[in-house]
C-alpha cells in the first residue's frame, strides 16, 4: 500500500470498504484490524477513509460515484489548505499566539498519547457482521464505525454481563464520558479476569494519560511487566514514548 500519508490508492480504498463494511471473515478482519493498529500511516489513511466515507455517504451517492468520490479526491491540497490557514491566523492575532505557546500539547504529553492510542481495542469477541441482528453484534459493528451512541443503545438491549458491561464504558469514553468510563472499569477490573481484567487495566492507564502522567505511567509499568498482559508490548511503547 502507500507509504505516503494522506493519500488513497485503489488498493487502499478496496480493503478499507470491506473492513468498513464487515464484509471480511473473522479470521481476515483480525488479521487487517492488526495492521492497521501497528502501522501508523495505515492507521491515518483508514481514519481519513472512514471520515470522508461518512461525508459523502450523507450526499445519498451510489458506491460506484462513492469510489470515484474518494479515488479523486486530493488529500494532500485539502491538508495543505488547512495549514496555511492555521499558519495565517497564528501571525495576525498575537493574543492567540500567547495563548498556544502556553497551552500547546507537547507530541508526548498524555493528551497527546491518549489520542494517538484511544483506538486500540485488542481481541473484540464477536465476528463483525452487518448481517447479524442480535444486539452485541450490532454494537460491534457501530464500534467499528465509532457510532458510540448507537452502540450502547444496542449494547443495552443485549444480555447484562461484564463483557457489555465493558463496551458500554468504553463506548462512554469514547464519547468523552471520562469519569464514568473510569468509574466503570475499576468495577469491572475487580470483578473480571483474564481478556477483560487486561481491558480494563489498560483503559485505565490511557484515561489517566489525560490527568496523572505519573499514575498512568505506574499503572502501564504494571501492565508491560505483566508478559500474560494483552497490552504489555504497547504499554512498553508507550513508556518509551512518555520517556523522550
Amino acid at each position: 500500500m502507500n507509504d505516503e500519508p494522506n493519500f488513497l490508492d485503489d488498493l487502499e480504498i478496496d480493503v478499507f470498504e470491506k473492513f468498513y463494511n464487515s464484509t471480511l471473515d473473522e479470521v481476515e478482519y483480525a488479521r487487517l484490524k492488526q495492521r492497521i493498529e501497528s502501522d501508523s500511516v495505515l492507521q491515518m489513511n483508514y481514519l481519513i477513509y472512514a471520515k470522508l466515507r461518512k461525508k459523502i455517504e450523507g450526499e445519498g451517492l451510489s458506491q460506484l460515484e462513492l469510489k470515484h468520490r474518494l479515488q479523486n479526491l486530493d488529500l494532500r491540497q485539502k491538508l495543505s489548505k488547512r495549514k496555511r490557514l492555521f499558519r495565517a491566523s497564528f501571525v495576525a492575532t498575537f493574543a492567540i499566539a500567547l495563548i498556544i505557546l502556553v497551552f500547546k500539547v507537547k507530541p508526548n504529553s498524555g493528551v497527546a498519547l491518549y489520542e494517538q492510542y484511544q483506538n486500540s481495542e485488542i481481541g473484540l469477541p464477536i465476528t463483525m457482521s452487518p448481517m447479524e441482528k442480535d444486539p452485541i453484534s450490532l454494537a460491534m459493528v457501530h464500534i467499528a464505525k465509532e457510532n458510540f451512541d448507537l452502540a450502547i443503545t444496542e449494547l443495552k438491549k443485549g444480555a447484562k454481563n461484564d463483557t457489555t458491561a465493558y463496551y458500554v464504558a468504553y463506548c462512554q469514553e469514547r464519547l468523552g464520558e471520562d469519569e464514568i468510563a473510569l468509574k466503570s472499569y475499576k468495577q469491572l477490573s475487580r470483578s473480571a479476569s483474564g481478556d477483560l481484567e487486561d481491558k480494563c487495566l489498560f483503559r485505565m492507564a490511557l484515561l489517566h494519560l489525560k490527568v496523572n502522567n505519573a499514575k498512568a505511567k505506574d499503572e502501564l509499568n504494571a501492565i508491560a511487566a505483566d508478559p500474560e498482559n494483552l497490552y504489555s508490548n504497547l504499554s512498553k511503547e508507550i513508556i518509551a514514548l512518555m520517556s523522550k
